[in-house]
C-alpha cells in the first residue's frame, strides 16, 4: 500500500540525513577508507533515488495543476477537506464542488 512505501522513504531520508550531519558517529563509520567508499557509493544511491521520487512528485503536482486550470471554466472547483480517520490521524481529501451559479445584473431603467 502507499502507507509502506511513504514510511520507507521518510525512513531512508532520516538515514541519509543522520550520515552527512557531521560530526559522523564512530557508531557508523570506522576509519577505514573502503567503509568511507561504501558509505558514500550507498548515500549517492539514495540521494539519486530520492532525486527521481522528487520529480516524479513534481511531475504529478504539475499535471494536477493543469488540469484544475483547464477545469476552472467546469462548473466544479477543487477543494480540500480535512478530517480524521479511524486511527485518529489527519487526512487531507481533495474534492471538486460545484460553483455558485453567477448572478446577472438586472438594469434597471427609468422611464
Amino acid at each position: 500500500t502507499s502507507s509502506t512505501i511513504d514510511s520507507k522513504l521518510l525512513k531512508d531520508v532520516g538515514i541519509s540525513c543522520n550520515l552527512l550531519k557531521p560530526p559522523i558517529s564512530k557508531k557508523l563509520i570506522k576509519d577505514s577508507p573502503s567503509q568511507d567508499n561504501i558509505l558514500t557509493k550507498r548515500i549517492r544511491a539514495e540521494c539519486n533515488e530520492l532525486s527521481m521520487v522528487t520529480s516524479k512528485i513534481t511531475s504529478y503536482t504539475k499535471n494536477i495543476i493543469k488540469s484544475i486550470q483547464l477545469r476552472r471554466s467546469i462548473d466544479e472547483k477543487p477543494f480540500a477537506e480535512v478530517y480524521e480517520d479511524e486511527q485518529g490521524q489527519r487526512v487531507l481529501k481533495l474534492r471538486l464542488k460545484a460553483k455558485e451559479p453567477a448572478r446577472k445584473r438586472q438594469t434597471l431603467l427609468n422611464s
